[in-house]
């Protein structure tokens, strides 16, 4: 058409008219389009059409879904654990991460009150701490004989029961050691893999990570090990 062409109000009216119909067609198959693909993920139980203590396996209306999905619903727990290396003896069993023992390091021991598991201790306070209680060692106290090498996933299962039965669950954990020796990167799989057994939920995404501290403090002098955890969890209860 002509520049400065005028058109006539009816033909740009139907024009307009068109215009908004093709995009609102495009917009509904999109939607749809995404609903379809959202269909098919596992997705943990934090796909769209099918959040966390909705229907399984059904879809809600997206307007429904943003009104569903309550933030204060979330919780998010952070601890640190360290325990000190010293020989291995009677009273200092060996180093443990995540329930697995580390290999080629049958003379280091952990000096603990349990079994001194810093992957578990941590994410055990992380997930006290999500739900509003005190520390791990309110609950199991390094006075008590009762803990007295106690296997540290002990101390896990029990926190887990409490927070389900608060009507909780663990959605996300990530962990990060911190050790200078003796190195793990290989066990790494198998401390994951004891972690997501521990926690017990398929859904869950669980992560463990290893680094030094640059030959600073005790850790980095290779006197200690720390584990940081920071835990996601759900209520959906």
């Amino acid at each position: 058409m002509p520049a400065g062409t005028v058109v006539p109000r009816r033909r740009s009216r139907l024009f307009s008219l068109l215009l908004v119909g093709v995009v609102s067609v495009v917009t509904v198959l999109s939607s749809w389009q995404l609903l379809g693909k959202s269909a098919s993920l596992s997705g943990r139980g934090l796909r769209l059409g099918a959040w966390p203590g909705g229907p399984e396996g059904k879809f809600l209306p997206l307007r429904s879904q943003v009104n569903y999905f309550d933030p204060s619903n979330l919780r998010i727990g952070h601890a640190w654990d360290i325990h000190r290396f010293g020989r291995r003896t009677a009273e200092n069993g060996p180093f443990i991460l995540a329930g697995v023992e580390v290999p080629d390091c049958s003379n280091i021991g952990v000096v603990a009150h349990s079994d001194g598991d810093v992957i578990f201790h941590s994410v055990t306070d992380a997930i006290l701490g999500s739900i509003g209680l005190r520390d791990i060692g309110q609950y199991y106290p390094d006075t008590d004989s009762e803990w007295k090498g106690q296997s540290s996933d002990k101390f896990l299962h029990d926190t887990l029961k409490r927070a389900s039965d608060m009507g909780f669950r663990v959605v996300s954990v990530d962990v990060t050691l911190v050790l200078e020796r003796p190195k793990v990167g290989k066990i790494m799989p198998a401390v994951v893999q004891g972690l997501r057994q521990a926690i017990g939920d398929h859904r869950a995404s669980v992560n463990v990570k290893a680094r030094t501290s640059e030959k600073l403090n005790a850790a980095g002098e290779g006197k200690s090990v720390e584990a940081h955890a920071v835990v996601l969890l759900y209520k959906d209860k």
